[in-house]
């Protein structure tokens, strides 16, 4: 317990606020960083070389606080962690505990994991605030979503020990809102500009740790086939708008087989060669 001491996490286990807890719960980011420190370990023992075959260890895919469990399912009143106390009628001071928790969680994590490895890279997933539905960090009462998740915030993480920011994006359109204007939304919805310029002053690089496309909007009927050139012109619209913005590179995400059903909703890439065509000769130029 010792070397989590400085961290200030609590050491019992608090079931009403579920995932929450996940954050500030002194066994569950233990046990987080400790499983991962000794995965480093058993690789070093076998092979210290295989080391740097690993681009980064992710603390996790997708890291979001819920606002249907404590403390943030009551809008009133007050939550302390690490002795600062938080008012919880407040969009801000919601949003700033938030920032101040998560931070905490990633430095935690990654002064473990550099135990073992010094020189090991460590990255969180994040997917944006406009993908579940929000304005932005800072916009509880405002939101009208039935999505119970808030992300973390990249920029919060940009002051912790994460060595980038890795935001997931996925092309999407419909009838009213091209892929292009669908980016430029969540992109704004993580403060888009001001990460940039913050990431550039901290030495981190933002990457795209996911993106792809989503066959919802493919499909036609009526036997419902995914329409591939329509595939193929919203992936290339959307992967010319990450680049342009300053991402320093992006990994295609994917599921699917075979024997693929229509409820799949992404396109199998080992089906569709054209796709990673595709990727090769955006990025490539």
């Amino acid at each position: 317990m010792h070397a989590f001491a400085r961290y200030g996490f609590r050491s019992d286990w608090e079931e009403d606020m579920g995932v929450n807890d996940y954050r500030i719960h002194l066994g569950s980011v233990r046990t987080r960083a400790n499983a991962i420190k000794t995965l480093i370990q058993a690789i070093k023992k076998k092979d210290p070389s295989l080391l740097p075959v690993v681009l980064s260890w992710e603390l996790e895919n997708e890291i979001y606080f819920v606002v249907d469990k404590a403390p943030y399912n009551v809008r009133q009143g007050t939550f302390s962690f690490k002795g600062k106390t938080y008012d919880l009628s407040s969009d801000n001071q919601v949003q700033e505990s938030m920032d101040d928790i998560i931070t905490n969680w990633v430095n935690a994590c990654a002064d473990t994991i550099r135990q073992a490895d010094p020189e090991a890279l460590v990255d969180a997933g994040l997917f944006s605030f406009a993908a579940v539905g929000r304005g932005g960090p800072g916009t509880l009462s405002k939101d009208r979503t039935g999505d119970n998740r808030v992300p973390a915030r990249p920029i919060a993480l940009l002051r912790s020990k994460m060595d980038y920011a890795d935001i997931h994006l996925y092309a999407w359109r419909t009838d009213s809102e091209s892929v292009s204007d669908y980016l430029k939304r969540n992109l704004v919805s993580i403060e888009y500009d001001t990460l940039k310029r913050e990431a550039k002053k901290a030495g981190k690089p933002i990457m795209s740790g996911e993106f792809g496309i989503f066959a919802n909007y493919l499909r036609k009927s009526p036997d419902l086939k995914i329409d591939h050139e329509l595939g193929m012109e919203c992936l290339r619209e959307h992967l010319q708008g990450v680049k342009a913005n300053g991402f320093v590179g992006a990994l295609y995400w994917y599921y699917g087989n075979p024997d693929s059903t229509k409820e799949d909703e992404c396109p199998p890439l080992s089906l569709f060669p054209k796709y990673a065509e595709l990727i090769t000769d955006v990025w490539k130029k």
